[in-house]
């Protein structure tokens, strides 16, 4: 972009236009841009305007091996650094396994889920196969008459 930068400024009516938002927005970074590097000009060095690094130094290699730093106790030997130990175990994995709570409990769920099956279960059987009460038998012959084709009926010459 150095050679767009000739020292030639838009007037403000015309970045106003239209037409001329991407190049007014373009042009006002710009000015925020120059104008805080004016601002902090004795704060920000070479270095910090060319990146941080891209290396961790360490003073010492115990974090990079994962090693234990202290004192250490085995067999029973020192009762209260053994307990000191188990402590800070402990805390490590609480650390890593976060406490989930539940916003249902077991019971709910297991309540919700069975009426789900349930509910399920009913949809699928009435599309499959007929409700037991509408099928056609002996003691409901007015199924097999609601799927009959109506025909027309001849008016009684009483």
């Amino acid at each position: 972009m150095a050679g767009s930068h000739t020292g030639v400024k838009l007037s403000k009516a015309i970045l106003d236009m239209k037409f001329m938002k991407r190049s007014k927005e373009k042009a006002q970074k710009e000015q925020d841009k120059e104008d805080s590097e004016l601002m902090f000009s004795d704060v920000i060095t070479d270095k910090l305007r060319q990146g941080a690094s891209k290396f961790l130094i360490e003073r010492s290699y115990v974090p990079c091996e994962d090693l234990i730093v202290g004192r250490l106790s085995f067999q029973g030997m020192n009762p209260y650094i053994e307990r000191i130990m188990q402590e800070e175990e402990e805390e490590k994995l609480r650390k890593l396994q976060p406490k989930l709570e539940a916003d249902v409990s077991e019971e709910e769920m297991a309540n919700r889920y069975s009426t789900l099956v349930g509910n399920i279960s009913n949809k699928f059987a009435k599309r499959s196969h007929p409700a037991p009460h509408k099928r056609a038998n002996e003691s409901n012959p007015s199924y097999e008459t609601k799927n009959k084709k109506k025909m027309f009926q001849k008016p009684s010459d009483d």
